[in-house]
């Protein structure tokens, strides 16, 4: 602008903005993919610089330790549900990770108490029931003898 107040002429400046509509669409098809339970996606890192790159290979890396502590904890129910109580996660993770861990972990004991102890009282309902056989063969053999002697 010249004192007059009259315009001399204009600057603009022209920003292309596909590159972060772009991005930003990849973000939310991986981020809305993994709220509905699909943790496979990954935001390709290639194309990305500086902060844009940072922030992917953090959505990844989050994507990554949910993958693997929800996988780990799907094989350990998955051993459950076949009867096998021995199966453990893996690893040390902290936070909800640990809690979820440590909830498999008491949940297997927890079962595996009562599993020992319905084993131990068939066990003794079996010894039981031989007794019990083992006093009726008696008792007929004893009915037998005084049918016999009569």
């Amino acid at each position: 602008m010249l004192e007059q107040g009259r315009v001399l002429g204009l600057v603009m400046e022209w920003q292309d903005r596909r590159l972060e509509r772009v991005i930003a669409h990849e973000v939310a098809a991986v981020v809305a993919a993994a709220a509905a339970g699909d943790l496979e996606g990954r935001i390709e890192l290639g194309d990305k610089q500086g902060f844009v790159r940072e922030l992917a290979g953090r959505i990844n890396a989050l994507l990554d330790s949910v993958q693997s502590q929800v996988g780990d904890a799907t094989r350990v129910i998955g051993h459950f549900a076949r009867g096998d109580l021995s199966a453990r996660m893996r690893g040390d993770g902290h936070g909800i990770y640990a809690r979820l861990r440590q909830g498999l972990e008491v949940a297997m004991r927890q079962v595996g108490g009562i599993v020992s102890s319905i084993q131990q009282s068939a066990g003794s309902v079996q010894a039981a029931v031989d007794d019990m056989a083992s006093g009726t063969r008696e008792l007929a053999g004893q009915v037998r003898q005084q049918v016999d002697d009569v």
